[in-house]
């Protein structure tokens, strides 16, 4: 975390968002798919993102189908460990 305030390095979300996904490769569950798109929304609200157009265009599109995920994925997460940072 920044000493400045309370907003997380850009290169830690990205870790975290790794993470989630291979969580969600191994367990397919909503709780993971949520996570994940909670993750794409705190790197897409990250005030570097601008200066990363790329990986900004990737987490907007990555959002919307971890959005379709969270609909579509089945509530028994058993197995998981799904983890918010």
């Amino acid at each position: 975390m920044s000493e400045q305030n309370d907003t997380p390095n850009l290169d830690h979300l990205q870790a975290g968002l790794l993470l989630l996904m291979d969580q969600y490769a191994d367990t397919p569950c909503r709780a993971v798919a949520m996570a994940v798109a909670w993750r794409l929304e705190r790197i897409l609200g990250h005030p570097l993102i601008e200066l990363f157009p790329e990986l900004q265009r990737q987490c907007a599109r990555g959002l919307n189908r971890w959005r379709a995920r969270m609909v579509e994925a089945p509530d028994d997460c058993q197995g998981a460990h799904t983890t918010y940072h």
